[in-house]
């Protein structure tokens, strides 16, 4: 994530090719509870995918 704080970053850089396809049917969307809806789906569906955090971090966001 240090690669893009503070920095505007086109949608493709950040999330590859699939980006096109989320770009196209945000654009296609008739409003924005939709719009959002999309893009709230794709990033969880990107987060179920992803590997769980290592246990340290867990442990100390606990912590907190």
């Amino acid at each position: 994530m240090r690669e893009i704080t503070g920095r505007v970053v086109p949608i493709v850089e950040a999330f590859g090719a699939v980006a096109s396809a989320l770009r196209g049917q945000i654009l296609e969307a008739i409003d924005w509870p939709v719009r959002f809806a999309i893009a709230e789906r794709f990033l969880i569906d990107r987060l179920a995918g992803s590997p769980d955090p290592p246990a340290a971090r867990e442990w100390a966001l606990a912590r907190l």
